[in-house]
């Protein structure tokens, strides 16, 4: 895996800890909500549920990668199988462990390919920001 393709990973992770983040201070802040009452079991919940995704995700490409895809076709499916895998099999399990045992996760095809296009369109908008930093070197220096 090149260096650009390491750094893409970085900070794929850094923006998925700050959504998650997010997303668990509106799950807490919610009045009366049963988040803001356990929101110790609610943060394992989000932490491990993120760490997952992001491990699963890394590490399909890694495995992807090895098959001689593309690299952009390989992290792409690699990230909509990390999804696929927290709907199916962490996310129950990280809610047996740290929350009610009860949350749903019955959809699973839509919010896959929703993943899969947003990564998509992250990689895009990173791929952007890196070209325009380049040029902006080469004007620069």
């Amino acid at each position: 895996m090149s260096e650009a393709d390491r750094l893409h990973w970085k900070w794929l992770g850094a923006l998925l800890l700050v959504v998650s983040a997010l997303d668990f201070y509106d799950h807490v802040s919610r009045d009366g909500a049963p988040f803001a009452a356990a929101w110790p079991q609610w943060l394992g919940f989000t932490m491990a549920s993120t760490l997952s995704l992001l491990a699963i995700a890394y590490a399909a490409a890694l495995v992807l990668q090895r098959l001689k895809l593309p690299t952009i076709a390989a992290d792409t499916v690699a990230f909509g199988l990390a999804v696929a895998s927290h709907l199916i099999l962490t996310g129950p399990l990280w809610d047996r462990v740290f929350w009610t045992g009860q949350l749903r996760f019955d959809a699973v095809m839509l919010p896959t390919l929703m993943g899969m296009a947003f990564y998509l369109l992250y990689r895009l908008l990173f791929h952007g920001a890196q070209f325009a930093l380049l040029q902006l070197r080469r004007v620069a220096g």
